[in-house]
């Protein structure tokens, strides 16, 4: 008998151990999200995902370089399209740095791409309205969202300026069907997103036999050919040799590898509520910022934020305000003139605001680099936590398309929080002065480095009513 007890027991132990190692299945209400601040981390997640993905891929990005980063992310993009996964790209045409003649190849390899607000004439306000949306979709099932775009810079690849960032992975048909049905609407805006242009590099014209018109027009045609198969050939190397970067050759060998055989999801952590936040594509309604106002609004202790550019609005400053007023702890880390990538519009706008921001109660923290402060997220009261692509600024709430995950989860408030506060140990805490509270190195100089860029910084900060004005 004892020995039966003993057996049914080692079966039943060894039932809860498998379920405990299972990777743990959301309903769909549930979604398993992870967060990743980590450079490498982030890189090999997209690497994996895309290594992973079945039936399709979606991707949304306001920058898609012309640089390692990019070449590799494309040749993983071909080689999926080759296994028969439908590939979709939309990118912000303004900051769309694939070659045109990698578009046309990665079009006959059967992956389509689009431009949000290609430059034209009949619609000069595209300019400044741009799609600045950071999204990659997984069979409908997986994504990863935040502040990076694809370039080294995000991704710690030698060469590369370094930013600080983070991203959000997730796991979950609920939040990811929101994501997807986000944009599939986008996709088929035909008034904004647009088929991406190829120049003379088309099939039609690499395929031309040169045999009409005169001698000197089929010899024009000969050379233009020529030098476009050429370039098409060129092309096919960059994408053939991107992936040996993953495989053990070049700058990336040491930091990302093919088939890492990784499962994201296996230590992520399992949240009941989540929800995918963006701007509306088909008809007007609230918007990404209302909600972030919301959240602002909902706060009763604490609020910590990390956004690269600081330049609220007077609804969002009023919020903050109010905040404070509540009793709630505001805090919130940006970049330095040492640390910012964008310092003309930093100083110009950011110390615009910096006074009143700290007269109506605000603590800021400023990153003293040399890398940039890239992320934007932030936490309320440790349960609710906002990672992104919305920056608190004017751009953001008036301009630019936002997108971002919302969650009240409080594991992954704390992981945010932490992160947050262990880049802040290396930034300076500003007294009300608007000066570094702690000494300064005699090698330091505060507030601002002079120089070429400080003429700049004097006209913008001249223009800064015109801007406040249009936005």
């Amino acid at each position: 008998m004892k020995i039966k007890l003993f057996i049914f027991a080692l079966i039943v132990l060894t039932f809860d151990l498998s379920y405990a190692f299972q990777e743990a299945s959301p309903t769909r209400e549930q979604s398993l999200l992870k967060v990743l601040s980590n450079p490498v981390e982030a890189g090999q997640a997209r690497i994996d995902l895309i290594q992973g993905a079945k039936k399709s891929i979606t991707a949304q990005y306001f920058i898609y370089a012309d640089d390692a980063a990019s070449f590799v992310g494309l040749a993983l993009l071909r080689e999926a399209a080759r296994r028969g996964v439908k590939v979709r790209l939309i990118i912000d045409s303004m900051y769309n740095g694939i070659p045109v003649e990698l578009r046309e190849l990665l079009q006959v390899e059967g992956i389509e791409i689009r431009e949000y607000h290609p430059i034209n004439i009949l619609h000069l306000r595209w300019i400044t309205h741009r799609m600045h949306d950071k999204v990659l979709i997984i069979d409908e099932e997986e994504m990863i969202t935040g502040g990076r775009n694809i370039e080294n810079d995000y991704y710690e690849i030698p060469g590369g300026h370094k930013f600080k960032d983070r991203d959000i992975y997730v796991k979950g048909s609920g939040v990811v069907s929101q994501a997807t049905t986000y944009f599939n609407q986008m996709w088929e805006d035909k008034k904004n997103v647009k088929p991406t242009s190829f120049g003379v590099y088309t099939k039609k014209r690499m395929d031309d036999e040169c045999l009409l018109g005169g001698f000197d027009n089929r010899r024009l045609c000969t050379m233009q050919r020529d030098h476009l198969r050429t370039k098409y050939v060129s092309a096919v190397k960059t994408l053939n040799n991107a992936l040996k970067f993953l495989g053990g050759e070049g700058v990336l060998q040491h930091e990302f590898q093919l088939q890492s055989d990784r499962s994201w999801a296996s230590n992520a952590v399992l949240v009941s509520k989540a929800r995918f936040l963006s701007d509306p594509v088909l008809n007007k309604g609230p918007g990404i910022d209302d909600s972030i106002i919301s959240l602002i609004n909902a706060a009763q202790v604490s609020f910590i934020a990390e956004t690269p550019y600081l330049a609220p609005d007077v609804e969002m400053l009023d919020a903050l305000a109010a905040a404070v007023k509540r009793g709630v702890d505001v805090r919130i880390l940006t970049n330095s003139s040492y640390s910012g990538d964008s310092r003309a519009v930093l100083i110009s706008y950011y110390k615009s605001e910096q006074k009143e921001m700290l007269q109506r109660g605000i603590k800021l923290w400023e990153y003293k680099g040399p890398e940039t402060i890239h992320s934007k997220s932030f936490v309320v009261d440790d349960t609710l936590t906002f990672i992104g692509s919305f920056n608190f600024d004017r751009m953001s709430f008036n301009l630019n398309r936002e997108v971002g995950i919302v969650t009240d989860d409080k594991e992954i408030s704390a992981v945010t929080r932490e992160s947050i506060e262990e880049r802040m140990q290396g930034a300076w805490e500003i007294g009300e002065d608007g000066r570094p509270l702690e000494t300064l190195q005699p090698e330091q100089s505060y507030p601002w480095k002079q120089g070429t860029n400080g003429v700049i910084t004097k006209i913008m900060r001249l223009l800064l009513p015109l801007y406040k004005h249009i936005i």
